[in-house]
């Protein structure tokens, strides 16, 4: 039976509430599952006036789960926006949280996003994201605008294309997937010269060792060019020219591809 307690309210009857939609994925929390086990549940959810929870989603689950009262509390009139807010002051929405938001609102883009994000999962999310925008680098005004709900796609097609031939090239050399092979990757593959499998052939004769852990873009980049061109003559038409600039990082030469780059 429902029971006020000040501004506070307690209830076994689960099936009152509604999970907001478009609130975050709910994530296992061990730490906080072990907690509620001992002691029940210390901190009310937050809901809406149509029962939806705002915040608490985790509490909730275990309270079902456990056969627990679950305490709440009652905020007016809020909906999903009011909930980035409200999750902001404790943690914030990371871009996959905002993209699975507009992905549940029906927007077409999101959707593809999300669905390439399950399938690559081993490229960052903010990686393809600001590639899939036409970037070669993670830009700051490509993740403010995908998660104000401006994201699209430069060219989804294209853009499937080169990441089933990137998933092969990881397949083949075994090399993890991280911010700094994604785009050093893709300068090469936005060159006319580029074949995957003079690539893989490459990096089978280096020792991608070499690179596993290396968070500088520009060495990372240095040794997919090296890898490519491998017994290739400075001259070869097949050889991805480049120069190094002031800092010593390479620059390629060749141009973009209009149907990936916007640059």
């Amino acid at each position: 039976m429902e029971k006020p307690i000040g501004k506070i309210y307690s209830t076994i009857d689960y099936t009152k509430f509604n999970f907001l939609k478009g609130n975050r994925k709910i994530k296992n929390n061990k730490e906080l599952e072990k907690s509620i086990i001992k002691a029940g549940i210390l901190v009310p959810i937050e809901v809406n006036s149509n029962f939806e929870v705002l915040d608490g989603q985790f509490r909730l689950m275990m309270a079902q789960k456990y056969d627990l009262e679950i305490p709440y509390r009652i905020a007016q009139g809020l909906d999903i926006h009011d909930v980035i807010d409200l999750n902001s002051t404790t943690k914030s929405w990371n871009l996959n949280d905002y993209i699975r938001k507009y992905a549940i609102e029906g927007k077409k883009p999101y959707i593809l996003l999300l669905r390439l994000i399950k399938e690559f999962s081993y490229v960052p999310a903010s990686s393809l994201t600001a590639a899939a925008m036409g970037n070669k680098k993670i830009r700051n005004n490509a993740t403010k605008q995908t998660k104000n709900g401006q994201f699209d796609f430069l060219n989804y097609e294209e853009f499937y294309l080169f990441l089933k031939k990137y998933q092969q090239f990881i397949e083949e050399t075994g090399l993890k997937g991280s911010q700094q092979t994604f785009f050093s990757y893709f300068e090469l593959y936005l060159t006319p010269q580029f074949t995957n499998i003079q690539l893989i052939n490459g990096f089978k004769k280096s020792d991608k060792r070499t690179i596993e852990g290396v968070f500088y873009q520009g060495v990372v980049l240095e040794f997919f060019l090296k890898a490519f061109n491998y017994g290739l003559s400075a001259n070869s038409k097949s050889a991805i020219k480049y120069r190094l600039n002031q800092n010593e990082d390479p620059v390629v030469i060749e141009g973009n591809n209009p149907l990936l780059i916007k640059e």
